[in-house]
């Protein structure tokens, strides 16, 4: 099962497989229940929990760098957060990683992200000096400057110690 980051409350970050989740939104609280399924179903199981995965989607516009790359392409601000903290991991990593677990004989919870903590500003001043498109038009901010940022858990990075 495919799980995610977000089914911890973000307030200590570098969670491990044995931190207790503790989610603060819906998303979270759904990904918490089916994996608490996954678990009680009494199969062997492998529950992956990833963050940010850096990657072009397949259609182009769903995956977490799409939105930035588009609107620099557009010539349009976006603000990014200093004070976020993610362990973003490149598709291709994420998806080597998964392959192998799914093809050894490992069972439980696993974490897979990045091996560096980073801001999600500096995520996407990274991925987009990586693809040689000017960050001119990424702007940091703190969490604080923003009415919704509350709602977001601060640091969801993660400990991959076991994969």
């Amino acid at each position: 099962m495919m799980s995610t980051a977000h089914v911890f409350d973000g307030k200590k970050g570098c969670y491990t497989e044995y931190d207790e989740p503790n989610p603060i939104h819906v998303f979270g609280r759904t990904k918490r229940k089916a994996e608490l399924i996954v678990e009680k179903s009494g199969l062997p199981y492998l529950i992956i929990r990833t963050d940010i995965v850096i990657g072009p989607s397949l259609q182009g516009d769903k995956g977490t760098p799409d939105f930035f790359i588009k609107r620099t392409k557009q010539r349009k601000p976006t603000h990014y957060f200093t004070d976020e903290l993610r362990t973003a991991v490149k598709g291709e990593n994420m998806g080597r990683r998964v392959m192998e677990l799914a093809l050894s004989n490992e069972t439980g919870i696993f974490h897979i992200g990045g091996e560096k903590v980073m801001s999600r500003y500096e995520i996407a001043v990274s991925v987009l000096k990586e693809m040689g498109l000017p960050t001119k038009y990424i702007h940091p901010k703190l969490r604080a400057e923003d009415v919704w940022a509350h709602i977001r858990p601060r640091d969801l990075s993660l400990s991959s110690a076991r994969t």
